[in-house]
Order: C-alpha cells, then sequence, then structure tokens
C-alpha cells in the first residue's frame, strides 16, 4: 500500500519537510520514495516554488536539475517546466522536444524512439507552459492522446492495452 502525503500547503510544515530531504549534491529526495532522483527533485521545486520558500533549497535544487546530464524526453520537459517557472530561457530544450517529434504526433523517450503516452504528456506540459501550446507539434500531441485512449476512458502504458491511467 502507498501512503498518500497530505499538507497543509498554507502552513510552513511543507516547505520544512521538502527542504529536510535536501541532500549534499542539490537533489531533493525521500529515500523511501518510489520516484527518481530528477522527478522528486523536479516536483519538490515546482511546489516550493509555489510556496516561495526554502529560495537556497530551491536554488541548490535547480542547478542539479540542469545540470542534470540526462536528457530524456522527461527530464528535458521537466527542465523546460522549471525554467519557465523560474523565468529562465527555455528556447533550446523546447527546439530539442520539438525536434523528437514522431509521424504518428508522439513523442518518444529519445529522438528516433517509439512514442509513448508518457514522453508525449510531459513534452505537451512543456509546450503549453513555454508558450507552444497552440503549435502544431502540441496539437499532434494531443491527437495522439486522444488516439491511444481505451474505450475504457484509460490510457494504456504499454503496448499491451490495458488501460492504468
Amino acid at each position: 500500500a502507498y501512503e498518500i502525503y497530505q499538507c497543509d500547503w498554507s502552513s510552513d510544515v511543507c516547505s520544512s519537510d521538502l527542504s529536510s530531504q535536501a541532500q549534499v549534491d542539490g537533489s531533493i529526495q525521500n529515500p523511501g520514495s518510489l520516484a527518481t532522483t530528477v522527478q522528486s527533485t523536479s516536483e519538490a521545486v515546482r511546489a516550493l516554488t509555489e510556496l516561495n520558500a526554502a529560495l537556497p533549497v530551491r536554488t541548490a535544487a535547480t542547478v542539479f536539475l540542469l545540470t542534470d546530464p540526462l536528457d530524456n524526453t522527461e527530464s528535458l520537459s521537466r527542465r523546460v517546466v522549471l525554467g519557465t517557472l523560474t523565468g529562465q530561457n527555455t528556447s533550446i530544450w523546447v527546439n530539442e522536444l520539438m525536434s523528437r517529434e514522431a509521424l504518428r504526433g508522439g513523442i518518444g523517450e529519445f529522438a528516433g524512439y517509439d512514442t509513448t503516452l508518457l514522453d508525449t504528456a510531459y513534452t505537451l506540459e512543456a509546450l503549453a507552459l513555454a508558450g507552444q501550446g497552440r503549435s502544431s507539434m502540441a496539437q499532434n500531441a494531443i491527437a495522439y492522446i486522444k488516439q491511444q485512449q481505451n474505450a475504457d476512458g484509460g490510457w494504456p502504458l504499454n503496448k499491451i492495452g490495458r488501460a492504468h491511467v
């Protein structure tokens, strides 16, 4: 069973809890988490930014994320989201994401890889936040996501087709 973490976002408790999970390398990670370090750090920075809290922790975490060498679609999308939230120029990452569009409108983990729903969704969020939500790529991504939807209303996360989302 998974525990849902709930917090009163109007209090300092959440920002203190997230800040306490800061690591020496700047990442923010709960040792028991199933999330990757990039995922947990990215989501923590988003929350801390919304709270306008823990500036030193946010700064270190932002440097960690922006200098992460992994350039898969999820990481690039998270950089665009983070860069947009922090007022940075994201055009290099947006252009890289846009170069990954497949013929079917979806996006794969890397350029030339088979498309996935998650990579397409990550890219779509990044494009929307970067002001590219009405671009032809964004519209193609929306169409791809709609085409992948199962009759039961869910979306498969693999080629088997069972709904997972």
